[in-house]
């Protein structure tokens, strides 16, 4: 779990795209749409991305698949990965989120970036984020990262106050 960050600003919604956003000093973090399925292919189509996560880049199918999931898990549940753009260039820098594990009120983080935005903090700020929505606005009562592969990601979470419990 973390503690409270500055760099939060709050959760807005916009009337004319009926979307939810997440907005921090450097990013917004939207609500995906249907509109947004070339990101998502993008991140979940590419090798380097996905080997991160322990796997290959996925198939078209899987592309598909993954879209539907992630679209699905907004519409039932309103918790998902969002959209991470950048707020001075508008460049989309990945996608962050945290979903609905099997334990009530128990939530995983879960995030890809486009490796041109490896190292520049914006997955620790994006997590930060939704943890302190997550904990202080919907009340849970913990957010998990589970079976990380790698050490960036490590990185990541404990830059975003994770700690490791084993």
């Amino acid at each position: 779990m973390t503690e409270k960050s500055d760099m939060f600003r709050g959760l807005v919604s916009d009337p004319a795209t009926d979307t939810i956003m997440i907005i921090t000093d450097r990013l917004i973090l939207r609500q995906l749409t249907t509109a947004d399925r070339a990101w998502v292919n993008e991140l979940y189509g590419d090798p380097t991305v996905t080997s991160g996560f322990g796997r290959n880049a996925f198939s078209t199918s899987e592309l598909k698949q993954k879209m539907k999931q992630l679209l699905g898990s907004w519409a039932k549940q309103g918790l998902c990965q969002s959209l991470v753009i950048d707020k001075i260039s508008k460049e989309v820098a990945g996608l962050d989120g945290i979903r609905p594990t099997n334990t009530s009120r128990i939530s995983e983080i879960s995030y890809a970036f486009r490796t041109i935005w490896w190292g520049k903090g914006v997955a620790s700020e994006a997590a930060q984020a939704w943890v302190r929505w997550g904990l202080d606005d919907l009340n849970l009562d913990a957010i998990i990262a589970d079976n990380i592969k790698n050490l960036d990601s490590v990185l990541v979470l404990e830059k975003a106050g994770f700690c490791n419990h084993p």
